[in-house]
């Protein structure tokens, strides 16, 4: 499967290789599983103050890399991902260990089953490592834990990782691990990809296995990889669906929608800059770029997304935790809360979702299939592959900050200006992926977003694929 994918020349130390190129390193025997894994752990216990993990699972990581050293020498394939160190997040069922979700009430929760992604990543191979840190109960965009502690941003430490995938995304940066697997409900995955550097893949809604995931919202919630390379995206997807994504990429005749509205004019000017320049090449290489009103798209997602989510937020949460840990409940989660800005979004949910009633979600659901609609209107009309944006309207803010200063808007809190322009795809179930393109002046990572049409990963991979190769 190696051969499918561009590979650079090894002599590079294996904490620097992309996923693609570790596993072909193994597969020649330039290295060991076990040399590798026991690397990357010597690498992660050398670095704690980045705190992008909660947990090392050393002694089981290093018994799996044996067996996969073993079957190696024996002449076994044991997968596409056979000897893959991989990391992910603490709100993911690894049997055994302990699955937080960042919060005081689930610290000695520990599944005795694996989430059925996990399973899927084991039997391609793959070794999980470790569990990295987050937002507490994915409910936020900074990471910032007073419980489980703050990930911090590799390229300036004083500055956010994003969220609610924060370690994950610190991880993959820092060369800590080639791939970490996150969770997105308004762009978890992408905004911790953009601000860190790296790639970040959120599948269609329901492509990827929910089952086993601490949850927020059923409408909305998928995991996906963070990784050093479109190739890695790939070979993650293809292990967790079995879903095969050709690689014989054309951009001749690629549509690329280009949103005249929401988007791109709140983005800070160098980011937009960046991004800019980036589509250029895009267009060099043979795509249309096609301006797209996107008016109906923000408002239907304005008028939808916080009652939906909020409304899940109790009811799954409340469903996760009867299957899985039924001896805690959703009121001795939320009171014991530690950080106050997931407190305050979580306290009003406690007598009978509060404010968001059955009636107002049910209502907020037909919007948003309104919103899908106008989504899948918008691809068809126009002809689109995917639609081209900023992932995050500025670089990585200090973590002291509390408010972004964004431009014909001023001073807003950074949960809706990170989330501003992920959120809309988010909620519409769609595919999208977050391309490093980049960095400002002063060195701060910056992301362009690509959203393709419920059920279009493949060529949104594709898209992605092409983009790390322009």
């Amino acid at each position: 499967m190696a051969g499918r994918y561009r590979l650079k020349a090894c002599e590079m130390p294996d904490s620097t290789l992309t996923a693609t190129e570790l596993l072909a390193r193994l597969a020649s025997g330039g290295s060991s599983a076990e040399a590798t894994v026991s690397d990357l752990i010597e690498r992660i216990e050398a670095d704690p103050e980045l705190r992008a993990f909660s947990l090392i699972d050393r002694q089981r990581a290093l018994v799996d890399a044996r067996k996969a050293d073993a079957a190696r020498r024996a002449g076994q394939s044991l997968g596409s991902l056979h000897g893959l160190p991989i990391a992910v997040k603490d709100n993911i069922a690894v049997a055994g260990l302990p699955n937080t979700g960042g919060t005081p009430a689930l610290a000695d929760h520990i599944p005795t089953l694996d989430a059925d992604i996990v399973i899927r990543l084991k039997r391609a191979g793959a070794i999980i490592i470790g569990k990295n840190t987050m937002h507490e109960l994915a409910w936020g965009t900074t990471s910032i834990n007073p419980f489980s502690g703050t990930p911090l941003n590799p390229h300036d430490r004083t500055r956010t990782s994003g969220g609610s995938s924060g370690g994950a995304g610190a991880a993959v940066a820092a060369g800590l691990v080639p791939v970490a697997i996150g969770t997105d409900t308004g762009g978890s995955i992408r905004i911790p990809a953009s601000l860190c550097g790296v790639w970040g893949f959120r599948p269609t809604t329901a492509k990827w296995s929910q089952h086993g995931i601490i949850p927020i919202s059923s409408s909305r919630d998928t995991a996906g990889p963070l990784a050093r390379s479109a190739d890695d995206l790939v070979l993650l997807h293809e292990a967790v669906t079995g879903e095969m994504t050709p690689l014989d990429f054309s951009p001749e005749g690629k549509r690329i929608g280009i949103p005249t509205s929401h988007f791109w004019e709140f983005a800070q000017a160098e980011v937009a800059a960046i991004c800019r320049e980036a589509l250029e090449k895009f267009r060099s290489a043979g795509m249309e770029l096609v301006p797209v009103d996107v008016t109906d798209i923000a408002r239907l997602h304005n008028d939808s997304s916080f009652t939906v989510a909020s409304y899940e937020g109790r009811i799954d949460l409340m469903k996760y935790l009867a299957e899985f840990a039924p001896q805690i409940t959703f009121r001795d989660v939320v009171e014991r809360i530690a950080s106050d800005d997931v407190r305050e979004l979580m306290l009003p949910l406690l007598d009978s979702g509060g404010p968001f009633t059955s009636e107002s979600y049910r209502a907020a659901l037909v919007v948003r299939q309104q919103l899908i609609a106008a989504y899948t209107s918008l691809f068809s009309d126009n002809r689109l592959d995917a639609i081209a944006f900023p992932t995050c309207l500025m670089p990585a803010f200090p973590l002291s900050d509390a408010f972004a200063d964004l431009p014909h808007a001023g001073l807003v809190p950074v949960f809706p200006a990170m989330i501003h322009n992920t959120g809309p795809g988010s909620n519409a179930g769609l595919p999208g992926v977050s391309v490093p393109i980049g960095a400002t002046a002063s060195g701060l990572p910056v992301g362009l977003a690509l959203d393709g049409p419920r059920g279009g990963d493949i060529g949104v991979l594709q898209l992605a694929w092409f983009t790390g190769v322009l």
